[in-house]
């Protein structure tokens, strides 16, 4: 059976793990592996994290929990020794959790139906956590009893959307949602998750919503960082740890909601994320719902993030380059997640304390990247969905001790959220006698003390400077409670910690290569160009060169000024590396993109480590090549991307139909199926002199789509542009059958008054 598995695994598997950028040293480990099954060894600890680590890399979360469920019946390794395993490679415990979805809500209900009552409990959890006094003792069972309950399906709406207020009607005539009162403006609504997964077309509606970006799943307490973070539309942001992008994309919407457009908003909102599959399939798209020019997405350790060098002068008149530093920072690291009990209740089972404590340092070391990338002035939000202490206080306290004065932390206020401010004491679990928990590291016998153990110094409140430690009362930690409708109206959340800083002067010495200064006491990152890093292009298939070589007869084609649309802005993505010069461009898969110039000063910058870093987004979708023979017959062979097609229609001034109510309704015809040609005779009234030649014709090629006035307000019609092909007898739509749905959805409902 052994070498049944090992052969399966191996021949199926090893084609789609080699291809991965991580997969060659993976199936090198999963190789020896193999050979340990064919001669019926008996897999260690650290076999175990190989097969995980490499299977993980092309298997889905949901594909990974089956692995996880089958491998922890297998004999050779304990259930919490193959749990923290798990959680090591990334299907829990070093991942936040999942963004929610309408699938979410429904999984919970069904995890909570799976899960009986007297399984919700652990008691070395409870015992645990009783002792840290993480709430008062009067509280205790009541937290207890809120953590066995399902938490509430959340749909927050987007204000930057056109549609927002449409959405807004709807969740307020429906009875079943209630508002959630810390998050201003009525933005989130919450509604009973077994009431909501029995109501298919209530999910349906939410769902369209979440993928028109007009609102979007998210766990209310999640909402609470990007609350805290306040974002400005000239803010330069960076969120560390994006994944799945439900807080990223609320930064994103407070950016553009404040600015009153995408055009008029300069900032830049850089994401990162290092899991592979869910920066390529999640991350990219839930930030393209929204499509700014000034959104970024890298793969990364975010502890090893990059520095992003731009080319100065220096004061002597040399060339130098100085380390771009962000107004803001959001920092939600990995955790063990147990404040998701209320998701997730399998989870009491697996639970370990030794979680927090192997996550402790790599959280401290995001922690410290994260206020190092700041600038003077500038805020970071920290955050977990953990309640541990160790992941929590202790990782605040030990940012704080080695900033020596460098940052200072902000009291935070969310009204009608209910919180506990954070700890000034606490204590480390004793492996060895759990009744007799570790208060101080000299208690720690020396081979449990780091490096021979796991524990550290900055574990324990006794660290460092002693005028830091009062400070942590300025943490909050977001703890469940219950309290009936009134108190579902407070606080239907999950367990949450939260801590506010502020960068009030220099310090550290980040590593940037040979040399320069960045954010340390001499003051600001610039250094000699001499000391300059060599680096290969972190870039990948992106290119910029003043602009792609076709871009000047696109934007003739369209009417696009270098006032709207500076050509050094401009950038190509190819299907391939650009490093591969034996492929011809015109056989490559690209698209043209634009970027905001916040996002082109970061993407012309060299990085310190392009190894570790590795650019997978920028910008928005502009243009996309048209396929088949007859594209050589047209004067502009790209055509609008469904995604920047509102941008492109706010810049261009040709290439722009306008056509009547009832004939964009019989364009995205066919909700279900591909949209078939509408005829240029059946359009009715429509304008079209910008895409007419001289001659009064039709000019064929790409072109957008919208209507002729209003539907109710100018608002309402500043989204409803779809990209087309208009030939010489018809138009053809480029649309995929969510965007049809949500059109037909906007243009049949009324604003509200």
């Amino acid at each position: 059976e052994k070498n049944n598995m090992a052969e399966n695994v191996w021949e199926t598997g090893v084609a789609k793990i080699q291809a991965h950028r991580d997969g060659p040293q993976r199936c090198d480990a999963l190789n020896t592996v193999c050979d340990k099954l064919g001669i019926g060894a008996v897999l260690s600890k650290e076999d175990v994290a190989k097969v995980f680590e490499a299977i993980g890399l092309v298997l889905t979360p949901q594909e990974l929990d089956a692995l996880y469920a089958k491998a922890s019946k297998k004999e050779g390794v304990t259930l919490p020794e193959l749990s923290w395993l798990y959680f090591k490679a990334g299907a829990r415990g070093t991942k936040r959790p999942k963004g929610q979805s309408g699938s979410d809500a429904q999984e919970t209900h069904k995890k909570f139906a799976a899960v009986p009552e007297a399984a919700r409990q652990n008691p070395a959890f409870e015992a645990y956590y009783r002792r840290q006094n993480i709430v008062p003792e009067a509280q205790f069972p009541a937290f207890l009893e809120a953590l066995r309950t399902p938490l509430a399906a959340t749909v927050r709406i987007n204000k930057s959307h056109p549609m927002w207020r449409q959405a807004l009607q709807f969740f307020e005539s429906h009875e079943s949602f209630w508002p959630v009162p810390f998050v201003p403006d009525n933005l989130s609504w919450q509604m009973n998750s077994t009431v909501f997964s029995n109501d298919q077309v209530l999910k349906d509606q939410c769902t369209l919503f979440s993928r028109a970006g007009v609102a979007t799943f998210q766990e209310a307490a999640s909402s609470v960082p990007p609350l805290l973070l306040d974002a400005k539309p000239s803010d330069l942001i960076l969120d560390l740890c994006a994944a799945p992008g439900s807080k990223s994309l609320q930064i994103l919407d407070g950016m553009l909601a404040k600015a009153g457009s995408k055009t008029t908003c300069d900032g830049l909102l850089l994401c990162n994320e290092i899991d592979h599959q869910k920066v390529t399939q999640i991350l990219t798209g839930r930030l393209r719902v929204l499509g700014f020019p000034g959104t970024m997405v890298t793969k990364s350790s975010a502890a090893n993030l990059t520095a992003f060098l731009e080319n100065i002068t220096t004061e002597d008149g040399s060339p130098g380059f100085k380390q771009v530093l962000f107004d803001k920072v959001q920092a939600d690291v990995p955790c063990s997640g147990d404040g998701t009990l209320r998701k997730d209740p399998t989870a009491w089972q697996t639970w370990d304390s030794t979680y927090g404590q192997n996550l402790h340092i790599t959280q401290l070391k995001i922690l410290s990247k994260g206020l190092n990338s700041l600038k003077v002035g500038g805020t970071l939000v920290y955050s977990t969905c953990a309640l541990d202490p160790i992941q929590n206080e202790a990782v605040v306290l030990a940012a704080l001790n080695k900033a020596k004065g460098g940052v200072r932390l902000e009291p935070i206020a969310l009204p009608g959220l209910n919180v506990q401010q954070g700890l000034t004491t606490w204590s480390v679990r004793n492996a060895t006698s759990p009744d007799e928990p570790y208060t101080t590291f000299d208690q720690v016998p020396p081979k449990l003390c780091h490096p021979k153990g796991k524990l550290r110094a900055t574990m324990f409140p006794e660290q460092g400077e002693a005028e830091y430690r009062p400070t942590l009362t300025r943490c909050v930690r977001v703890v469940p409670t219950v309290g009936g409708k009134d108190w579902q109206h407070a606080t239907d959340t999950g367990g949450f910690f939260v801590a506010k800083f502020t960068r009030i002067g220099h310090f550290g010495v980040p590593n940037i290569g040979d040399g320069g200064t960045v954010g340390g006491a001499e003051g600001p990152a610039t250094a000699s160009m001499s000391k300059r890093p060599t680096a290969r292009d972190w870039r990948k298939e992106f290119k910029l060169r003043g602009g792609p070589p076709e871009w000047q007869d696109v934007a003739q084609f369209y009417g696009i000024s270098p006032e709207h649309i500076d050509p050094g802005c401009v950038i190509a993505q190819y299907s391939t590396p650009i490093s591969r010069d034996d492929v011809p461009d015109e056989r490559r898969n690209r698209h043209l993109l634009i970027l905001s110039k916040a996002a082109t000063r970061v993407f012309n910058s060299t990085v310190t480590r392009p190894g570790a870093s590795a650019l997978v987004s920028a910008g928005i979708k502009l243009f996309v090549p048209f396929r088949g023979g007859f594209a050589k017959h047209l004067h502009c062979r790209w055509r609008p991307e469904e995604s920047g097609a509102d941008v492109l229609a706010s810049v261009a001034t040709r290439r722009k139909l306008r056509v009547s109510k009832s004939t964009m309704l019989a364009l995205i015809q066919g909700l279900e199926s591909e949209p078939k040609p509408l005829a240029l005779s059946d359009l009715g009234d429509f304008d079209a002199t910008s895409c007419q030649r001289p001659d009064g014709s039709l000019e064929p090629g790409g072109a957008v789509v919208g209507l002729l006035e209003p539907v109710c307000c100018a608002s309402h019609a500043s989204h409803v542009w779809v990209p087309v092909h208009v030939s010489s007898t018809n138009l053809v739509l480029f649309a995929d059958s969510t965007r049809r749905r949500w059109l037909h959805w906007s243009l049949t409902t009324a604003c509200p008054e």
